[in-house]
């Protein structure tokens, strides 16, 4: 059907055709590109949002370890000084092994 027309028609028909396929194209390429642009934006923001969320964990998760650690060398010191001076004042050492929990060969290192 196409050769029935006049060769002007023709040129015509393939000139809208080529700015209809090129028009197409360009919208195509946009969406493209729009989602490409769109995960790396996203990948991005996922990428500092967890970092941001992992270093806050990190440092809740080190706070608490470190308060532990804390309270444990402070308890232990706590009883170890305790024990030095029941030990100072002439206390045996199995009272002082009922009174701070620390064994007898802790006790005599101190």
């Amino acid at each position: 059907e196409y050769y029935k027309y006049s060769p002007k028609l023709q040129e015509a028909y393939q000139n809208d055709l080529k700015v209809y396929r090129d028009n197409r194209n360009v919208v195509e390429t946009a969406r493209i590109e729009g989602e490409k642009k769109g995960r790396a934006e996203g990948e991005a923001k996922g990428k500092a949002e967890g970092l941001a969320k992992g270093r806050a964990e990190g440092r809740a998760e080190g706070r608490a370890e470190g308060r532990a650690v804390g309270l444990a060398e402070g308890r232990a010191e706590g009883l170890a000084e305790a024990a030095r001076n029941l030990k100072q004042r002439g206390v045996d050492d199995e009272t002082i092994t009922q009174i701070t929990g620390l064994s007898i060969d802790e006790i005599n290192r101190l």
